[in-house]
């Protein structure tokens, strides 16, 4: 395996954990801005109802909405939940999916998820409840935690694919990270074609006798074909520049003219770097 083989590889390993990581780091923030919302919620609806609720609506007004509760309970809970979703979709739009969309439409969408759950939410809490009423109180404890479970999953997905959806690592942080992101990627990438290059000419030059025939890049010359440049066109254009040593109009040439011979007589090591680098982006390759 020659070094550029062997610094793809380790930039490849290097980027998948980045990217793990970064999904891990995600789900982690957003389970912490969920349980602060969770807080904000229990304690704003607690004290509007014990504060101001209380002491102007009667106890024996009732509402029904899926159940018969109190009127004071249903009015505490409701303020208390949009409090809660505000605080969360805050912090998460900035912090955790790092969006830079629309603010109106975005917090829109984060209330209309609410709009079927917050009716299935109090069904299911009195229906749990109820099935568990032999066991006291902690059937409502149950049904809460369950039901607080369900909420955090669905909210998740629902956030990711619906209410931030393309807009994730958008904003001004987001970018900042991935432009450094890019140019440690870039600068690893060019020290190991530049270990390459000069492990190239001590061979050439005599100053490796003591390297074994299995530790030799292998003598077979191949062609290598770009039959499709794939949707992220400007990726593979940067691929072609830095590992062909191409100016822009002959790289975007070559990647706008397929299916194209670019590479001709390439010994065959080489050639498989050159086409993973190719295929990561996208580009459907051929080595003839």
């Amino acid at each position: 395996m020659t070094n550029l083989q062997y610094g793809t590889i380790i930039l490849c390993m290097n980027t998948n954990k980045k990217i793990n990581k970064k999904e891990f780091l995600r789900a982690v923030k957003f389970t912490l801005f969920s349980v602060s919302a969770g807080v904000i919620q229990i304690i704003s609806s607690f004290l509007l109802k014990l504060l101001i609720l209380d002491r102007i609506i009667p106890a024996d007004k009732t509402i029904h909405f899926i159940i018969e509760q109190p009127l004071e309970t249903f009015i505490a809970e409701t303020v208390g939940l949009a409090l809660s979703i505000i605080w969360n979709f805050t912090f998460n739009r900035k912090f955790t999916f790092k969006a830079a969309n629309n603010v109106p439409v975005a917090m829109l969408l984060a209330f209309v998820f609410y709009v079927p759950f917050y009716p299935f939410q109090t069904w299911y809490i009195a229906a749990v409840e109820k099935s568990l009423a032999n066991i006291g109180e902690w059937g409502f404890v149950i049904a809460q935690i369950t039901v607080m479970i369900i909420n955090f999953v669905l909210e998740y997905l629902w956030q990711t694919f619906v209410v931030f959806r393309k807009a994730i690592d958008t904003n001004a942080v987001a970018q900042k990270t991935q432009t450094d992101e890019t140019k440690n990627l870039e600068n690893a990438s060019a020290e190991s074609v530049n270990i390459n290059m000069k492990n190239v000419y001590e061979m050439k030059s005599g100053k490796t006798a003591d390297i074994t025939t299995d530790e030799l890049p292998q003598k077979i010359e191949v062609d290598i074909v770009l039959v499709n440049s794939g949707t992220d066109k400007i990726a593979v254009i940067k691929v072609l520049r830095e590992a062909l040593n191409l100016e822009l109009f002959q790289a975007k040439k070559l990647a706008e003219n397929v299916p194209v011979t670019i590479a001709e007589r390439m010994l065959k090591d080489e050639a498989k770097v050159l086409a993973d680098a190719l295929r990561k982006v996208g580009a459907t390759v051929e080595i003839r």
